[in-house]
């Protein structure tokens, strides 16, 4: 695996639509990996390494504000991207517990590549 590999969490209890997501990030270069709660996420980055996460809000056991905050909480540095259909929550809100944006529901391939090509961007230190 090269050095530079984005690696991303894809955290949705919808399992295909997370399927998606994953293969589309796979298919743009990167490595990606599925949990389907915010549970699920804590425990993954505390035992692999994370480039960033892109996180629905509505999950069970534990959503993904909720898991930002916790996130937060232990000091872990991942960027995390919040995806609803349904938000209560605006982009500022989302910002005000160190999200990095709201990707609203339905998104297009071209949004989840624009964030890969971000992220290359910043490994490579030329953003």
């Amino acid at each position: 695996m090269s050095k530079n590999k984005l690696k991303v969490l894809v955290v949705d209890d919808d399992e295909m639509l997370a399927d998606i997501i994953r293969s589309s990030f796979e298919s743009f270069g990167c490595e990606a990996s599925v949990v389907h709660n915010g549970l699920q996420a804590l425990e993954f980055i505390s035992n692999n390494e994370v480039t960033f996460i892109l996180s629905d809000i509505q999950m069970p056991q534990m959503d993904g504000i909720a898991m930002l905050k916790e996130i937060n909480k232990r000091g872990i540095k991942i960027p995390v991207f919040i995806m609803s259909g349904f938000s209560q929550y605006s982009a500022e809100e989302i910002k005000s517990h160190n999200g990095v944006g709201l990707l609203k529901k339905p998104f297009t391939r071209d949004q989840l590549k624009e964030i890969v090509e971000v992220y290359s961007r910043l490994l490579k230190g030329v953003a």
